[in-house]
C-alpha cells in the first residue's frame, strides 16, 4: 500500500485486526478478550472516520469489540489505565502528564484498574450477558421474546442434557439456511458434523452458524 489516504489505511488495518480477534478466541483467556482492552480510547474524530468509511463487514467486527472501542474518549465515564506503547527497538513515546502521574502512583493505578474491572464485570454479567442462575432477554440477545421464556428454555435444555453454546461474535444471516445471532446469545447445537453447525435459539428458529463464532457453555476446562 503506497501513500494511502485515511479510509484506505483503515481498510488495510482491519484485515490484521480481524486475524488478531479470531486468534484471541482460541487463547486461554476469556472468550471476549478484546473487550478488556480499554486504553487508548479513540477520540471523536477517529470514531467519526470509522463510522463514515467502514464496510458493513468491518462495522460488524468493530461493533463486536465492545464499548471501549466504539465510544469516543470524550464520552467515556469510567477510569482509563495509563497507556504507553513500547516498540521492538525499545523506544517509547513520552508519557503524558496524566499517565506519568498515574504511573507514579501504583496504588491509585491499581484502584483504577479494579474500578474498571468492577464496572466491566457488572456491566457484562449484570446487563449484557446471561448468568448461570438467571437467563433473561438481555441487551446482548435483544431478539429474545422476554426473560421468562428464555429462562424456561435454558432450564429445559439443561434438564435434557442438551449441548449449549454461547455466541461470541455477532453475525447476520445471508440466506434462510443461516441463523442471525448476537453476542451473548445461547444456542442449542443439533448437528456439529460440519464447519457450519445446525443450531436452534430460544425463539424456535433453526439454521446454521459457523462453529468459530460460538463457545461451549459452560466453558470447558482446559
Amino acid at each position: 500500500i503506497h501513500e494511502p489516504n485515511a479510509p484506505e489505511l483503515v481498510h488495510f488495518l482491519f484485515t490484521p485486526l480481524a486475524l488478531i480477534v479470531d486468534a484471541s478466541r482460541d487463547s486461554n483467556y476469556a472468550t471476549n478478550l478484546p473487550a478488556k482492552v480499554v486504553s487508548p480510547l479513540l477520540n471523536q474524530d477517529a470514531v467519526d472516520l470509522l463510522n463514515n468509511c467502514l464496510s458493513s463487514r468491518e462495522t460488524e467486527l468493530w461493533q463486536s469489540l465492545d464499548d471501549a472501542w466504539i465510544q469516543p474518549r470524550e464520552h467515556w465515564k469510567y477510569p482509563v489505565p495509563p497507556y504507553q506503547p513500547v516498540f521492538s527497538s525499545g523506544w517509547a513515546p513520552e508519557l503524558s502528564d496524566d499517565s506519568r502521574e498515574h504511573r507514579g502512583e501504583p496504588h491509585k493505578q491499581h484502584r483504577y484498574r479494579e474500578d474498571y474491572d468492577d464496572f466491566y464485570h457488572s456491566k457484562r454479567h449484570g446487563q449484557n450477558m446471561y448468568s448461570e442462575s438467571e437467563v433473561s432477554g438481555s441487551e446482548s440477545a435483544s431478539g429474545a421474546e422476554g426473560g421468562g421464556s428464555s429462562q424456561q428454555w435454558m432450564t429445559d435444555l439443561r434438564n435434557r442434557g442438551a449441548r449449549i453454546v454461547q455466541v461470541t461474535y455477532p453475525r447476520t444471516a445471508n440466506n434462510d439456511k443461516e441463523l442471525t445471532v448476537v453476542r451473548g446469545e445461547y444456542l442449542e447445537v443439533l448437528d456439529d458434523s460440519r464447519k457450519w453447525w445446525k443450531c436452534s435459539n430460544s425463539r424456535g428458529q433453526t439454521a446454521h452458524v459457523p462453529h468459530t463464532i460460538v463457545t461451549p457453555h459452560p466453558p470447558e476446562e482446559g
